[in-house]
C-alpha cells in the first residue's frame, strides 16, 4: 500500500465535517443518508463523502477508521441506486477507493466519493431535494 495513501488517510482523520466534507460509517442505513449528501454536495458547491470512516465528534484519530469493508454489501447498494433514486442522475461522481493500514496491522479500505457542483438540481426518490449546509444536509 502506498505511503501517500496513509499520510492522506491520516490526514482526513482529523478532519471535522464542513460544507465540502463528510463522514459516514457503512451501517445498515448508509444508503440513503450517503445518497442525500451526495446529492446535496451536487446542489450546493461539490464536496467529498467519506466512506468508512466515524463522524469527527464520535472518535479520534485512528479510532475513526472502520472500512467499508464493514458492510461491502451496501456501497454495491449504494452505486446501483445512484443510477435509479437521484434525479436526475449526477455525472461526473468519482469513486476512489483508499487502501490503509489499521492500528493493528491488518488492512481496510476507505471510500472517498468527489462530487462537482452541478448545474441542476437533484432530488432523491421519496427524500426530497436537499443542499449542504455547514456540518449537515438540509
Amino acid at each position: 500500500m502506498p505511503e501517500s495513501n496513509q499520510k492522506l488517510v491520516q490526514q482526513l482523520c482529523g478532519m471535522d465535517e464542513s460544507i465540502g466534507f463528510e463522514t459516514k460509517r457503512v451501517s445498515s442505513s448508509v444508503v440513503r443518508k450517503a445518497l442525500i449528501a451526495i446529492s446535496a454536495f451536487a446542489n450546493t458547491d461539490g464536496g467529498i463523502l467519506v466512506l468508512g470512516m466515524e463522524d469527527y465528534d464520535k472518535a479520534e484519530g485512528g479510532d475513526r477508521l472502520f472500512g467499508i469493508e464493514e458492510n461491502k454489501e451496501a456501497i454495491d447498494e449504494l452505486k446501483r441506486k445512484m443510477d435509479v433514486q437521484v434525479m436526475p442522475p449526477i455525472t461526473g461522481i468519482q469513486w476512489s477507493e483508499l487502501p490503509y493500514q489499521k492500528s493493528n496491522g491488518e488492512e481496510g479500505t476507505l471510500l472517498a466519493v468527489q462530487v462537482t457542483k452541478s448545474t441542476k438540481v437533484h432530488s432523491v426518490f421519496e427524500s426530497g431535494t436537499w443542499k449542504r449546509m455547514e456540518r449537515s444536509n438540509r
